[in-house]
């Protein structure tokens, strides 16, 4: 496992020091050593960051320089290497490139000459960063009926955030979960329109992505009536011939489907052509 591994190259001496041979990036991160007695304990907290490109002098390892007394000396040293993500500026600033919880604890700044030396520590302190969507945080998509779209949405964070999706009312959503984020797959009917919300969250908060969908076109109306549900009472004589309208209209055009008393589904249009001499054609059109 990757824990035997790690001790594999790890010692610690006689003397309570901790050795760790060819230190890699796995080694990276904070250590503790503990001591105890029974007065009491100890701890010591140690922040490890490994470098992956140690630096080099391209100077030779050793050189001699003569000057007169009174002259200016400058001695180069010139050097190559990758600085990873601390590295300190010539005014002497520390940089902590991406830093992350393993970065946090005391740093310490010395300054000295011939005349003495000079102090002063700082604290760091990393708490974990609130979520964010790389995608806009709304869009309005006017699609056309019977049409797929997919829906993403891409978290970032420290520490990553998960993502839910709900729509306007509350209700979730399943999604196609991947590494940094997800989407959702949405065959568009008239029932689909509205807002479609992706939450991000980490310890740190949240955020929240919103598409809406609206479709181009309008919805079916029956006999002008221009509501969701017509209701109407309507009677019939006996033996005699009936017929009930359901002008239907809308843009797509609608699909009409009779649902009888006995609960059979009738699609328009539809033949009854049991006796042929008798066959006739309802038409809704």
């Amino acid at each position: 496992t990757g824990t035997q591994t790690h001790l594999r190259h790890t010692k610690i001496m006689l003397n309570g020091t901790l050795l760790i041979q060819n230190a890699n990036i796995k080694d990276r991160g904070q250590y503790v050593c503990l001591a105890e007695n029974d007065q009491g304990s100890d701890k010591l907290f140690v922040t490890l960051s490994v470098v992956a490109y140690p630096s080099r002098i391209l100077e030779p390892k050793m050189r001699e320089l003569k000057s007169h007394a009174g002259n200016q000396v400058e001695i180069n040293c010139k050097a190559e290497g990758r600085p990873g993500r601390v590295s300190v500026t010539d005014q002497g600033t520390l940089v902590i490139k991406k830093v992350s919880v393993y970065d946090r604890g005391h740093y310490k700044c010395i300054a000295s000459n011939p005349a003495g030396a000079d102090t002063a520590t700082v604290r760091l302190q990393v708490v974990a960063a609130p979520p964010g969507i790389l995608e806009e945080k709304r869009q309005v998509l006017k699609m056309s009926a019977n049409q797929n779209i997919w829906l993403p949405c891409t978290g970032q964070g420290s520490p990553q955030p998960s993502i839910h999706w709900v729509l306007y009312d509350g209700t979730v959503v399943p999604t196609n979960t991947g590494t940094r984020g997800s989407r959702i797959s949405v065959d568009v009917k008239l029932s689909d329109v509205g807002e479609y919300i992706c939450m991000a969250r980490n310890p740190a908060g949240e955020s929240r992505k919103v598409y809406k969908i609206e479709i181009d076109g309008n919805p079916p109306v029956i006999n002008g009536y221009n509501q969701n549900r017509t209701v109407i009472t309507d009677v019939a004589a006996k033996y005699s011939r009936k017929l009930i309208d359901c002008q239907a209209e809308g843009n797509p055009k609608p699909k009409v489907t009779w649902i009888m008393p006995d609960n059979i589904f009738l699609s328009a249009p539809y033949f009854d052509c049991s006796n042929f001499k008798q066959c006739f054609r309802i038409n809704l059109d």
